[in-house]
């Protein structure tokens, strides 16, 4: 886990710098037909889309194998060692969650990390690319100079730790359920489940934040308190509220079904 982490960041800044670069020499260079401009502006872009991939691919694979990690861990031959343990399923399960949630999180900060390293180090070369990156950034610093901002800004941190955690969780019980019911091809019933699973949560997610985000805004409005932080703390938090329930639920149902349903083949 650790060589993939540190070869995306790592990915990152070079190829941020080299962007950098890149699109320095587009500023000096001279304007001919087809010539040094167009090719530094073409491997610029390729760059771009190269580190975005990336980094968001890495996401991906960081939960691939945690998720792997657990699934060994607990329905394949390691799962025989595991039990044997001097601990319960549900230390047992709490261990692979945290170890889990830690590795998502560092995940998560490379990726902030790389956009933001992305934008104000391969962008920030003379001309519009700077002006437009840092026009864009002071719009949206300028929203969170206040305590609304603030607690706004705490708000969307909470977000993403209790959402990351959730979704963690969510692939844990996807797994736990395909390898309880199913006698073959355990996985892909996991992955079925987990499908399924995925779209009641973001219908119910949608459904509750759409209903309180609305309400909450009519009554900033009618009481003349509306603004943009007001109205996206409407929405955030009971989103926000419906992930920590799902946290509980998920790790509950996984307690359960190893405790109680789990039979190693």
């Amino acid at each position: 886990m650790i060589p993939l982490q540190s070869g995306v960041l790592l990915a990152t800044i070079v190829g941020s710098l080299v962007m950098r670069f890149t699109l320095s020499g587009i500023s000096n260079s001279s304007s001919y037909f087809f010539t040094v401009e167009d090719i530094l502006m073409v491997i610029a872009r390729s760059l771009t889309a190269l580190v975005f991939v990336a980094v968001v691919a890495s996401s991906y694979v960081t939960l691939f194998l945690v998720a792997r990690h657990f699934y060994q861990s607990f329905f394949q031959e390691d799962g025989y060692l595991s039990f044997t343990l001097p601990v319960t399923a549900a230390k047992s399960l709490l261990s692979k969650t945290i170890v889990g949630w830690v590795w998502l999180l560092v995940n998560a900060t490379i990726i902030i990390f790389g956009i933001l390293f992305l934008s104000l180090v391969g962008f920030a070369s003379e001309g519009i690319y700077n002006v437009l990156v840092w026009d864009a950034y002071s719009t949206v610093f300028s929203y969170f100079g206040d305590a609304t901002g603030i607690f706004l800004i705490i708000e969307i941190i909470i977000f993403g730790l209790v959402t990351i955690l959730s979704g963690l969780l969510q692939v844990f019980t996807s797994l736990t359920i395909g390898s309880v019911v199913a006698k073959t091809h355990k996985v892909l019933a996991g992955i079925g489940i987990y499908i399924a699973i995925n779209i009641g949560v973001s219908t119910v997610v949608s459904i509750v934040s759409a209903l309180f985000g609305v309400g909450f805004s009519n009554f900033y409005i009618q009481n003349q308190q509306y603004n943009t932080l007001l109205t996206a703390q409407a929405f955030i938090l009971p989103s926000m509220l419906v992930y920590g329930a799902l946290v509980v639920v998920f790790f509950m149902l996984s307690r359960h079904l190893i405790t109680t349903k789990l039979n190693l083949d």
